[in-house]
């Protein structure tokens, strides 16, 4: 499963089900992103305030309708709970801008952020509009102004 973050409402229930079907010895992998983008450490300058806002707002809208985006954090106890056994979890720091000094990390950067400004509209003017009331002029000058 991948990338169904705000998408679900029972997520338990989901993976129940998946648990239920796999043959024995099966195996499920998920992936998922965080939507709250987390600095790596005290001295990063942090992220412009509508890419703040942004997130934010995503992740109340998907609160607010029973969709959580928050998935990365729960899915190794969600998966415990329903029996599955030998739950590994690997975290992945992936950068999310061309800031790294390290060329394959730069490089990766280079595409999440693309990935992030390309998801935003998917991601997002539903969650704002319908969600939390905006209207698209709202969200359509929020999101040209993310970077600022």
């Amino acid at each position: 499963m991948r990338s169904l973050g705000g998408s679900i409402k029972d997520w338990p229930n989901l993976l129940s089900q998946a648990y239920n079907h796999l043959n024995p010895n099966g195996w499920l992998e998920i992936v998922e992103f965080e939507v709250l983008i987390r600095v790596q450490n005290e001295q990063d300058v942090g992220f412009p305030p509508m890419i703040k806002k942004w997130q934010e707002g995503l992740h109340d809208a998907g609160e607010r309708i029973g969709r959580s985006f928050e998935v990365a954090t729960q899915a190794k106890k969600w998966l415990q709970e329903i029996g599955f056994e030998d739950v590994t979890e690997e975290v992945v720091k992936v950068p999310d801008s061309p800031w790294p000094r390290d060329r394959r990390q730069k490089e990766i950067g280079v595409y999440q952020q693309q990935n992030m400004l390309d998801a935003s509209s998917s991601y997002g003017q539903a969650h704002f509009t319908r969600v939390l009331g905006w209207s698209k002029d709202e969200y359509d000058i929020m999101s040209a102004t993310r970077n600022t």
